[in-house]
């Protein structure tokens, strides 16, 4: 009789853990059906790569810009106002920048 009520026990903490993450998953999958975000997702066009010390290849911004000079110039303003304050705290320090997944911008910002 004890060793009946044991082998629910995972089942119940199933069941449990299920309750307590279930609302969590209508508003992601609802929010991932809604069109306006879908649309804005769809538009991101530029894409703004770090690689420092730490970390490699890793996107830190995204925007909508229609053309790669915006897109550039996109990254170039990210850069400036996010990026440069770390030049001396660090050996390497540059980042790509794409649009639509073209090469627009390839920058060492320990050189310039």
């Amino acid at each position: 009789m004890i060793y009946s009520k044991m082998r629910g026990t995972p089942y119940l903490a199933a069941l449990v853990l299920g309750l307590v993450t279930a609302p969590v998953l209508p508003v992601a999958a609802q929010e991932s059906r809604d069109p306006r975000a879908i649309r804005q997702r769809n538009a991101l066009d530029c894409t703004f790569r770090l690689t420092n010390d730490y970390i490699k290849d890793v996107i830190l911004m995204q925007d909508t810009t229609f053309s790669p000079e915006a897109c550039a110039t996109a990254c170039a303003r990210f850069a400036e106002q996010s990026v440069v304050s770390m030049r001396d705290a660090v050996y390497v320090l540059r980042y790509t920048c794409e649009y639509r997944g073209q090469l627009v911008a390839n920058v060492d910002l320990k050189v310039t």
